[in-house]
């Protein structure tokens, strides 16, 4: 399975890494790795959302 961001989300994510940077950049990389923690989730269990 391939995750691909749509263009609008992409510049949403970009958006608020950038934002959440000015303040911290730990944070921004918390963030960042929260992100790609949940990606992954899905990646390895693409029904883990279908409800029965």
């Amino acid at each position: 399975m391939k995750f691909v961001f749509q263009r609008q989300a992409l510049e949403e994510y970009r958006e608020a890494v950038a934002h959440i940077a000015q303040f911290s950049e730990q944070n921004s990389r918390l963030f960042i790795e929260r992100v790609e923690a949940a990606i992954l989730h899905v990646l390895r269990h693409p029904d883990s959302n279908i409800r029965g």
